[in-house]
């Protein structure tokens, strides 16, 4: 109670003050009014648009991945092809609907008769339109690099172990070799 009466003497002491700290209070609220008004900070993201062109990831993942290898000492200038297990995928949001009947033989339990799945649907620019919650990234299978020091055991092992912590990928899956002269 103490700390509301200071409060309040603080206030009445500078009336400007009161006025000031008001009309910044007000200049606030109106602000947030008006971005949520304007659609200001909104976002809408369309997970078709977000997919990812799988040729462009393969061809931007490979060009990463050949600066990464060619910094390796003793790789030199490097050439690196990925493949994929799959396309990837985009998860959809999933409504569950189960029907149970009831205990009839007298363990206590009720007894599931069927589940389906529908996909939430919500209403797009096109009519309905299924809601993605998120996209997969495609599963890399394997990864081969051909680099200029590919022949040497030292820099096929810095090579090999280099790429399969930044993939995460067990070492059978890269493959390194000498590049052609």
């Amino acid at each position: 109670m103490e700390y509301i009466e200071k409060l309040v003497t603080f206030f009445k002491k500078d009336e400007k003050r009161t006025k000031m700290l008001m009309i910044a209070g007000f200049l606030g609220i109106l602000l947030i009014f008006l971005s949520s008004l304007f659609g200001f900070g909104e976002k809408k993201i369309s997970f078709d648009e977000e997919r990812v062109d799988l040729e462009a990831y393969r061809a931007d993942l490979e060009k990463r991945l050949e600066a990464f290898v060619s910094c390796i000492e003793g790789a030199g200038e490097a050439r690196v092809f990925l493949s994929f297990l799959d396309d990837g995928e985009t998860c959809y949001l999933k409504e569950e609907e189960s029907d149970y009947r009831k205990d009839n033989d007298g363990d206590g339990e009720n007894q599931q008769i069927s589940v389906s799945e529908k996909v939430f649907d919500i209403d797009g620019e096109n009519g309905k339109t299924a809601l993605a919650v998120r996209y997969r990234t495609p599963e890399i299978g394997g990864v081969s690099i051909i680099c200029e020091g590919g022949d040497s055991p030292l820099v096929e092992t810095r090579v090999t172990s280099a790429v399969a912590t930044a993939l995460g990928l067990s070492y059978s899956k890269i493959y390194v070799s000498k590049m052609e002269s």
